[in-house]
């Protein structure tokens, strides 16, 4: 698997888990971040960045929401 497959699995894992709901508005890489009520909670680019830099970005928007 590349980085991109493997952080699409876990971003696809945390969407499950934590009820978020994901935005791909490009169809690529680009992505929103809301919660489950709809606010919004970020957004990131993860194309072209090693799967450790996208996974730390991925958690420093949900941080507040994961504690």
């Amino acid at each position: 698997m590349t980085d991109i497959e493997l952080f699409e699995e876990v971003l696809k894992n945390f969407q499950d888990t934590y009820k978020l709901k994901i935005d791909k508005p490009n169809n690529d890489c680009y992505i929103v971040i809301n919660d489950n009520s709809g606010s919004y909670l970020g957004e990131m680019n993860y194309s072209g960045y090693n799967l450790l830099c996208n996974l730390t970005r991925l958690c420093g928007i949900l941080k507040f929401d994961l504690i």
